[in-house]
């Protein structure tokens, strides 16, 4: 649940800084292109590359939802937020450093640098709405 909401959370974040131009590519569109080659950038503006490219990062989101809630029972529920950014710190080193970079997953070439930086906040906010709401989702069962 944590890592859908997170998800819902960045995906709204990054509407609203592709509407006002200082995203050029979203983490929908990197995830859309990781499973269809983009020749043409009409292709990523269709409705098809938008759900395909939104069913990939749910499922991501939800995959790293999960490794959350498992790494913090391993160590511990004490500053839960600061653990969850760094945790979007890591996935966000993982897909530009490993995934994107070594093993060319993306075929979107020409990511600016801003887009990057902008996307490694993305991450950060993640990681800390994981954290902020498997403490309350915990708080909600103790009750």
């Amino acid at each position: 649940m944590a890592g859908i909401t997170g998800d819902i959370i960045q995906d709204l974040i990054q509407w609203i800084m592709k509407k006002a131009g200082l995203l050029g590519y979203s983490l929908d569109d990197f995830a859309g292109s990781m499973l269809i080659r983009v020749h043409d950038p009409a292709l990523m503006n269709s409705l098809c590359f938008k759900f395909i490219g939104f069913l990939v990062s749910v499922s991501v989101a939800i995959i790293l939802g999960i490794a959350f809630v498992y790494l913090i029972e391993l160590t511990g529920y004490k500053i839960v937020e600061l653990k969850g950014a760094l945790f979007g710190l890591i996935t966000w080193l993982i897909i530009y450093g490993g995934i994107k970079t070594a093993l060319h997953a993306s075929f979107i070439q020409d990511y600016s640098p801003r887009d990057i930086l902008l996307h490694l906040l993305i991450h950060l906010l993640f990681g800390f709405i994981l954290g902020f709401f498997i403490l309350k989702l915990r708080h909600f069962a103790a009750n």
